[in-house]
């Protein structure tokens, strides 16, 4: 899989389609995958974070996707550009769908700036675990 380093970022150069084919695969191949859904904002935060620990977390993932359209325009802007805006959201969707399709589980590990919409309120079962550095992050169980 192809990856544009997107002002030190390493972003997956894929589509929705690849996406999930990429956790299809390793959900069948039984493999714990992290899949890290990056906007300009945390791309920004990285740039930031002066130890470049964050980078280093960031970096460490299975599959980075482009989560934004602040990301596909940077990446345009710097001659590298990415196939397309890869909502996490959007893919988290299609992989549930799956995973009910073939009766399997998902634990999802989400983080969402402080004061931004709740995108997860429709969720049932979300449980606010942890907030750390500005960031609300929870955890979802969805059980057979």
């Amino acid at each position: 899989m192809q990856k544009i380093n997107v002002r030190g970022v390493d972003f997956a150069n894929i589509d929705m389609r690849e996406a999930l084919d990429f956790a299809k695969k390793n959900i069948i191949d039984k493999n714990v995958t992290a899949i890290y859904t990056l906007n300009a904002q945390i791309t920004q935060d990285c740039i930031e974070d002066k130890s470049g620990g964050l980078f280093k977390i960031i970096n460490s993932a299975d599959l980075i996707i482009p989560d934004g359209a602040g990301v596909i325009l940077a990446s345009r802007i710097l001659k590298t550009p990415l196939k397309e805006k890869v909502a996490g959201i959007e893919l988290a969707y299609k992989i549930i769908n799956y995973l009910d399709e073939i009766g399997g589980t998902l634990f999802l590990l989400l983080a969402m700036f402080i004061g931004k919409k709740n995108k997860l309120d429709k969720w049932q079962g979300a449980v606010l675990a942890l907030t750390y550095v500005g960031y609300v992050v929870f955890m979802i169980v969805k059980n057979d």
